[in-house]
């Protein structure tokens, strides 16, 4: 019995028949046998922890080792030596269950890795269209407050921060009726305007329609402002129905002219 190591990470294996080797010399060659394919799955472990895409062997190749390791074995049983010993035929049924529980192992690593790289793959590219989609909010000069069906804030742009005082980092998971720190000013019924703007929220999606109202502000320069707040419905692909979308429009010079 013969084994080669012409590729680092794959193993191949060569068989004379006729070999009339011990049973210790078939056991030599078992404990090689495992021991590179216990070297090459902890290398393909490392290669994968250190960020580097390891050297999987294909489908083929693993039934092409599984094939050639029994083959190997069948052919030194059908040279009559087993005949000769019969204790060794234990030896021999071990070595090649044991040989092929490697190749299989490496196999259902191998699905593991791919898959693995699938998810991450795929967890990159989401990450990339949600750094896209913040990018060009941020764009917008006009404040965008984006809903869930709840009234839970889910994203919103730079323009909330500066004109408004509304952090998007600290908004992420509230309704309005939980912000903090914004400069909006209550309505002449004396109504704060955060619960004015939870209910057009909810108006927005139970009614399906764009709603509108005038809300007052004071602006990053300290001087009051006035907007016309607009929220819309959105909907999945499906149609049902995922939040709502806002957008503050400053009309100060408008009304001025008016």
């Amino acid at each position: 019995m013969i084994v080669g190591d012409d590729d680092p990470g794959y193993l191949t294996i060569r068989g004379h028949s006729g070999d009339n080797s011990q049973p210790a010399a078939y056991m030599a060659a078992l404990s090689t046998i495992l021991t590179k394919e216990r070297a090459s799955l902890v290398g393909l472990a490392a290669s994968w922890r250190h960020g580097r895409r390891p050297r999987l062997p294909t489908g083929t190749e693993l039934a092409q080792n599984a094939a050639v390791t029994l083959a190997l074995f069948i052919s030194d049983a059908a040279s009559g030596w087993l005949e000769a010993n019969p204790i060794s035929l234990a030896v021999v049924v071990l070595a090649v269950l044991l040989s092929l529980t490697a190749l299989l192992a490496l196999a259902v690593l191998r699905m593991m890795f791919v898959q693995r790289q699938k998810l991450a793959e795929a967890e990159r590219f989401m990450q990339q269209q949600a750094a896209l989609a913040q990018a060009q909010l941020d764009a917008v000069p006009f404040p965008i407050l984006i809903k869930d069906t709840a009234g839970t804030y889910q994203a919103l742009n730079g323009a909330c921060l500066q004109r408004l005082g509304i952090d998007p980092v600290h908004a992420i998971g509230k309704n309005s009726l939980g912000l903090t720190g914004h400069r909006w000013l209550p309505l002449a019924d004396g109504t704060p305007a955060a619960q004015r703007l939870q209910q057009i929220g909810m108006d927005a999606v139970s009614e399906n329609k764009v709603q509108r109202c005038e809300l007052d502000y004071v602006s990053h320069d300290g001087r009051q402002r006035t907007g016309l707040f607009l929220e819309a419905p959105t909907h999945a692909p499906d149609g049902s129905a995922t939040g709502s979308i806002g957008v503050l429009l400053d009309i100060t010079e408008y009304g001025r002219s008016n």
